[in-house]
């Protein structure tokens, strides 16, 4: 379709455009204030798209940030494209997933909104033929399903998706909780300012430690933060959160932090070369250890071996 011809171009207020309504939203958590101060400086040179709801009001279709944007730089006219009201919905909802495709296909947030959306308003196989190659979803699977649960969370946690401070798992799992639960662990995350990997560690953990317990996360948080404040009340936010960490492993499995902190004791003591390296099994499933050498050269290496084998008869 050339949309050309089924738009009008009008100059209108964009404080009469209503951007309260996310009929067609599309997630985006950048900085507004660089586009506010471009559009401040030469403004609104690619006009947004917009349509007249049943209600008269105009509302934004494609170029949101751009309307936003433009009211934040105080802008009293400028021009819109204006739909043709004779267009379905289905062709307006394709105008926003094509206008919009790169940064859906190259963002976790906006695929789970879009794809979600889509699936809401279209048969399976019509988002499998249509929009999902487009994008790189596979149309079955784990991925599919992630993006539908990711959809639900409320803004907070997929700002903190968008900005890389929590990954998809983390999101996955938070989707597990109840909103209340779900409030309670990101203030906990980014109150030890917790890296995406660590917060990823610390969830999953926490998830563990409450399901074994019995308890919600919210009530195994409160036991880790109240007693992290009184074992070290004068600590910095990172000794905090390093005590955070060692109590919630702890917790999750006593034995195997015991184990863990007699074989780093043990690795202490025996005060190893520095070209040498003791690892254990992992989680210590065994009593087998590595020991890992490294040489300069072969001439040294074969000298070690030689050794070795002296010790070993």
């Amino acid at each position: 379709m050339n949309w050309r011809k089924n738009i009008r171009e009008f100059t209108v207020n964009p404080n009469q455009i209503e951007l309260s309504n996310r009929t067609y939203y599309l997630p985006c958590y950048e900085d507004i204030d660089i586009l506010v101060a471009s559009i401040s400086q030469i403004g609104l040179m690619s006009p947004p798209v917009v349509k007249t709801a049943k209600h008269g009001k105009l509302i934004p279709v494609s170029g949101r940030r751009r309307i936003d944007a433009a009211v934040r730089a105080g802008l009293e006219q400028t021009i819109v494209y204006v739909i043709d009201p004779e267009i379905s919905e289905e062709q307006i909802v394709d105008l926003t997933f094509w206008d919009n495709v790169h940064r859906i296909r190259n963002n976790l947030v906006c695929s789970a909104i879009v794809v979600t959306r889509l699936m809401q308003e279209r048969s399976p196989e019509i988002v499998a033929e249509k929009y999902l190659p487009w994008i790189g979803i596979p149309p079955r699977g784990p991925k599919l399903e992630r993006l539908k649960l990711i959809s639900g969370l409320e803004e907070r946690s997929l700002r903190m998706l968008w900005d890389g401070r929590i990954q998809e798992k983390s999101a996955v799992l938070l989707s597990q909780l109840s909103v209340d639960e779900r409030s309670r662990a990101l203030d906990f995350l980014e109150l030890y300012s917790f890296n995406a990997n660590k917060s990823a560690e610390m969830l999953q953990a926490i998830y563990d430690i409450s399901v074994l317990s019995q308890c919600s996360t919210s009530d195994t948080i409160s036991k880790v933060t109240q007693t992290i404040e009184e074992e070290c009340p004068d600590c910095d936010i990172v000794q905090k959160a390093a005590s955070a960490r060692n109590l919630i492993k702890k917790m999750k499995n006593v034995n195997l932090f015991e184990t863990q902190a007699s074989f780093n004791k043990w690795l202490e003591e025996i005060q190893l070369p520095s070209n040498m390296k003791i690892n254990h099994a992992q989680s210590f499933e065994s009593s087998q250890i590595t020991l890992e050498i490294k040489a300069s050269s072969k001439t040294e290496a074969e000298s070690m071996i030689s050794k070795i084998k002296e010790l070993a008869t």
